[in-house]
């Protein structure tokens, strides 16, 4: 079956190390959901604590979509679109966090009890998409070797972005310092930090709201 085969390589992915690349469409999301509890929760650990790019080349919803939330950047395809639970919780812990984190408080909640699929271009402009291409796979692959060319900065450079918000100014700066002093000295992290830097600067600074619309489009579509 396909959901099985999909349901395979998301395995796969987890159980690997690294940056990660994982390709999300309709069989996964059927897949995903027979998961036990347990599962999908080493999944989410596996995989947060990871550099990552999604590839959603056709819809998503649910589980799904929760899944796709887990990737640093994403990457969509013109024609797929991203949706809600609805009245149904989320089946991922971290969910609400990463969601709010993307959209803002009000619109992640607006989004997920909606149900309604938000198509690629509209999700882009919101903060919930990072890029729309004619070839997300290919574009995310890209991205991957990059971050890999780039040794640990990738690594270091999600702990500072995810850290750096609850340590406070000067905790903050020590951990700057630090990492880059130990990652970013070398041209190629340079580069591999520059792409991880990318997706998250297409959204507001802080995390909580869309991306600005007024830097050429050259890097959100392809």
């Amino acid at each position: 079956m396909k959901e099985d085969g999909a349901l395979s390589r998301l395995r796969q992915v987890a159980s690997g190390s690294g940056p990660w690349c994982a390709v999300f469409d309709g069989d996964l999301g059927v897949a995903a959901h027979r998961l036990a509890d347990t599962e999908r929760e080493r999944i989410e650990r596996a995989l947060a604590a990871r550099p990552g790019v999604a590839a959603v080349v056709s819809p998503v919803r649910r589980l799904a979509t929760e899944l796709v939330l887990l990737a640093d950047v994403v990457i969509c395809s013109p024609g797929a679109t991203l949706a809600g639970g609805g009245e149904d919780p989320p089946r991922l812990p971290g969910t609400p966090r990463r969601l709010a984190g993307r959209l803002g408080g009000g619109p992640a909640l607006a989004f997920w009890l909606s149900r309604r699929a938000w198509p690629a271009r509209r999700a882009r402009r919101a903060g919930l998409v990072d890029v729309v291409s004619r070839d997300p796979v290919s574009h995310a692959r890209r991205i991957v070797e990059l971050w890999k060319e780039a040794g640990r900065a990738p690594e270091w450079l999600k702990l500072l972005t995810e850290r750096s918000p609850g340590l406070g100014e000067r905790g903050a700066r020590s951990l700057e310092r630090a990492l880059f002093a130990l990652a970013f000295t070398e041209p190629d992290a340079r580069r591999g930090a520059r792409e991880f830097l990318g997706g998250r600067r297409r959204r507001s600074p802080d995390g909580s709201g869309p991306a600005p619309e007024n830097d050429g489009g050259a890097s959100h579509e392809a």
